[in-house]
């Protein structure tokens, strides 16, 4: 039998939401953004999303960028928010602009 970890990882790489919006909600990733003193503009690909897309990415068995937006954009527009653009590029630009000290905590 696999182990739990596994298991976890398999079902939250298939899933459509971001099942780890629950396990990680946006109000504690705003507390760390605070505490840390960084702010953002508002973006497409928000702390929030940004973090959430590197989970997604980590756990795929796809790894690549343009899978991890294409998740995104699908989550987005099922969301009903208007979707970035296909291009990996402002994924890409936001996973820099996320300070390696928000991700430690």
């Amino acid at each position: 039998m696999s182990q739990p970890a596994e298991i976890l990882k398999h079902q939250f790489s298939k899933s459509l939401g971001l099942p780890w919006m629950d396990i990680l909600p946006s109000s504690r990733l705003d507390e760390i953004l605070e505490e840390e003193v960084i702010s953002y503009r508002s973006r497409v690909y928000s702390p929030i999303v940004t973090l959430w897309a590197m989970l997604y990415q980590a756990l795929s068995a796809d790894k690549s960028l343009s899978n991890t937006v294409k998740c995104i954009t699908t989550w987005l527009t099922a969301a009903g928010v208007q979707p970035p653009s296909s291009d990996t590029g402002a994924y890409s630009k936001a996973r820099g602009r996320l300070p390696e000290s928000v991700l430690q905590r």
